[in-house]
């Protein structure tokens, strides 16, 4: 059974066709690279399976249980998705670890607001921080990251959500 289905998924921007009546599958536990030129809607694809753009017609299927004919962004993390951005999108002003932190948090807005992190949520920050190579940059602010080491914190607050999905754009 795919992990993630899509049938005769369907987006246009006025008159152009940026997902044309599309039905693929992602297989559990494989790697799986959408490839094509600059505007072939690899990106639209992406920002359908998440919810940041509505699709206009079709259905996404989540480990053949989840049907959807519609996807919010603010539910795809409960879904087990998560994803990066083209342009790497961190707090800039905060310090490394509590960009991880942020996404530990609980997702309703009172809960989030005061949460207090505890030492499950700061061991996972740490154990992602390692696996990607950054807890030596604990103390850091994100903006002084390097560019690479940016894209390692966007990758590593993804872990630390434990998905069953994860999107990877253009690294």
């Amino acid at each position: 059974m795919p992990i993630l289905e899509t049938r005769h998924l369907y987006k246009h921007f006025d008159g152009v066709k940026a997902v044309n009546k599309l039905s693929l599958s992602f297989e559990r536990g494989r790697i799986t690279g959408v490839i094509g030129p600059n505007g072939s809607g690899k990106s639209t694809l992406i920002n359908l399976l998440t919810g940041f753009v509505p699709f206009d017609s079709g259905e996404v299927i989540i480990m053949g249980k989840l049907h959807f004919t519609k996807v919010k962004c603010n539910e795809v993390a409960g879904y087990g998705l998560t994803r990066t951005f083209q342009d790497v999108r961190l707090f800039e002003q905060m310090p490394v670890p509590d960009n991880v932190l942020v996404v530990l948090n609980e997702r309703s807005v009172w809960g989030s607001l005061f949460e207090k992190h505890g030492a499950l949520h700061l061991a996972k920050a740490e154990e992602v921080l390692t696996r990607v190579g950054l807890w030596e940059k604990r103390r850091e602010l994100a903006k002084n990251l390097s560019y690479g080491q940016r894209k390692l914190l966007e990758i590593a607050r993804m872990l630390a959500m434990n998905p069953e999905i994860i999107f990877l754009a253009r690294l």
